[in-house]
């Protein structure tokens, strides 16, 4: 049986995934995207179980505590985030996908437009289960 944890798990990762994919490829990326897949499958695992780890163990995505120490961590664990993606970006397409400052803009829009709408779709997700 698979664990709740890992299902939320696998699903922001799909989530993410889709998201990231769709704003690279309006940045012109098409035949990059393999890129913005397999940086995902390194850094959307890792983040999400540190939430996981900050929310604490069982409560899981769909949490609703909100302990005001929280919000900073996350805040530095999404900038993390970026500049790792925009790094493995850089290394994975070595100058061929644009200059490590559009890598850099497509990191910050792409976890921008996944940040917002991802956690808009996991909430709606959350409140029709349950």
């Amino acid at each position: 049986m698979v664990s709740t944890a890992a299902t939320e798990i696998l699903a922001t990762l799909t989530i993410t995934i889709v998201l990231e994919v769709a704003v690279a490829f309006f940045f012109g990326l098409s035949r990059a995207l393999w890129a913005v897949v397999a940086v995902n499958m390194v850094t959307n695992p890792v983040s999400s179980a540190l939430v996981a780890t900050l929310y604490g163990v069982g409560v899981g995505f769909g949490s609703t505590r909100t302990e005001s120490w929280v919000w900073p961590l996350l805040g530095l664990l999404e900038v993390a985030i970026v500049v790792a993606e925009w790094r493995l970006l850089v290394w994975a397409l070595a100058g061929k996908a644009g200059t490590s400052l559009k890598l850099l803009v497509l990191s910050v829009v792409m976890n921008a437009f996944s940040g917002t709408f991802g956690t808009l779709i996991l909430r709606s997700m959350i409140l029709w289960q349950g």
